[in-house]
């Protein structure tokens, strides 16, 4: 049944969320920042992001798209988020597998 809707109407995804790779920042800001530049961080086997010593978020907890486990277990960073949630080309082929024609990112 849902293969056949699928094939009848173009399925434009309006949730799932996306995070940054844990790059964005540091590849593109002058090193000259040093440790103010927003950076991933391991703290106990987790990815956390750091602003200077601040910690401000984990990617792990709003990047359930493609985990199989549920609230509270989540991923634990990059090791554990599928490259979809941050690699374009990668959305774009899990998009494809699952049939998606669109997605609208915020």
């Amino acid at each position: 049944m849902a293969s056949d809707i699928f094939d009848r109407f173009k399925v434009i995804d309006t949730d799932t969320p996306i995070t940054e790779p844990h790059d964005v920042w540091t590849s593109r800001v002058a090193s000259k920042w040093g440790d103010l530049v927003p950076h991933i961080q391991k703290i106990d086997g987790r990815d956390f992001w750091m602003i200077g010593d601040e910690m401000c978020g984990g990617p792990g907890f709003y990047t359930m798209a493609g985990f199989n486990g549920t609230f509270p277990d989540v991923p634990t960073g990059y090791d554990d988020i599928p490259a979809s949630s941050h690699d374009a080309k990668a959305r774009l082929g899990l998009m494809d597998e699952e049939g998606i024609y669109a997605q609208i990112l915020y």
